[in-house]
């Protein structure tokens, strides 16, 4: 077969690719939070713990606005994410796997949770491969509307597509750039970010004495160009004026924020304590399963028995612990009562 051949064959396998991409059929792998079925669906995954630990990320980027705030709020309640395992042995099987950075974030800008099918999103520079490694030569990511392939409404969704849209520009905004505001960070500054020069327009900087006091300060004509800085004032003479402006402006709905922030409050404790409900229910399930393998092992096979019995004890204890977890975070202290487990159903 000579290399006109070859060239002719790949490009008809390009093209049925293409063809099965263009129907919205191609699908290689999932998400978390998704599952593909052997027949090629993809559904959202039927484990009601996993689908709330996601719907739990979109909500708290919602509260908080960062990947980083996610992670943290994530890490310090305990909550993992659910990955199903590609191994050969326990393929398809549900593992629950600390959460990280990048994880979170491609939760977030993945349009599959919106319910979006996607294909070509990092195409291919023939002139960045190299010789021998197929997957060489990719771009970065392209925004969902530009890649080659794109269809809305082809899965089940987490979040609505508007919603998506929001979470996207809110991601762009929290970008280090001349054009964003940035993150949240640390420091007492307020208004890190927003403060702009009434002068020249420019981004004023968050400085620090060695006290510790901020101030904003508008040097990008001293660092870009050379010239003198345009101007600095105090943080807190700035930060005081703008607390003014607000508090006047939410003065007539004081009473309706006050109150939607105590329900998000709530809603957010309400969600916690479903998701600890749901990990002490699993635990309390594969206690009872090493029970009832246990108590099926013949008496005379202690070879086995030992075994399933050490597996026992060893899941007793996770649902003991989890237990003892749940009551000292989610103790009410005025009262002392405890919701326990199957009170909020």
């Amino acid at each position: 077969m000579n290399e006109a051949e070859l060239h002719v064959l790949k490009q008809r396998m390009y093209q049925g690719k293409l063809n099965k991409a263009r129907r919205g059929e191609l699908v290689v792998s999932v998400p978390v939070g998704y599952v593909k079925q052997s027949s090629g669906q993809v559904t959202l995954d039927p484990d009601e713990q996993a689908q709330n630990v996601i719907r739990m990320v979109f909500d708290q980027f919602d509260r908080q606005g960062t990947v980083h705030a996610i992670l943290r709020h994530m890490i310090a309640n305990g909550i993992r994410l659910p990955v199903r395992s590609q191994a050969r042995v326990s393929c398809g099987q549900l593992q629950w796997r600390q959460p990280s950075r990048e994880t979170v974030r491609q939760i977030l800008r993945h349009p599959i949770y919106a319910g979006a099918y996607r294909y070509g999103h990092r195409p291919t520079d023939p002139r960045r491969q190299t010789a021998g490694h197929p997957k060489s030569g990719r771009g970065s990511g392209l925004a969902a509307e530009d890649c080659l392939v794109f269809i809305k409404d082809r899965f089940p969704a987490y979040i609505s597509w508007d919603r998506f849209e929001t979470n996207q520009q809110r991601l762009a905004s929290n970008r280090s750039n001349s054009e964003s505001a940035g993150a949240v960070r640390e420091g007492e500054a307020l208004l890190a970010g927003v403060v702009r020069c009434g002068r020249c327009d420019k981004r004023m900087y968050v400085r620090y004495t060695r006290t510790g006091r901020p101030s904003y300060v508008c040097s990008t004509l001293q660092s870009d160009y050379g010239l003198p800085m345009c101007q600095s004032a105090s943080a807190g003479e700035i930060e005081t004026w703008v607390a003014g402006q607000v508090l006047s402006a939410l003065q007539p709905a004081a009473l309706d924020a006050s109150l939607t922030a105590a329900a998000a409050v709530e809603e957010q404790r309400h969600q916690l304590i479903r998701h600890w409900e749901q990990r002490i229910e699993r635990a309390r399930y594969e206690a009872q399963r090493a029970a009832r393998q246990y108590h099926a092992c013949e008496p005379e096979n202690r070879l086995v028995a030992r075994t399933l019995e050490q597996r026992w004890d060893e899941l007793l204890r996770d649902v003991v612990r989890l237990e003892s977890e749940f009551d000292r975070l989610y103790c009410t202290p005025w009262t002392g009562h405890k919701t326990r487990p199957g009170e909020l159903g």
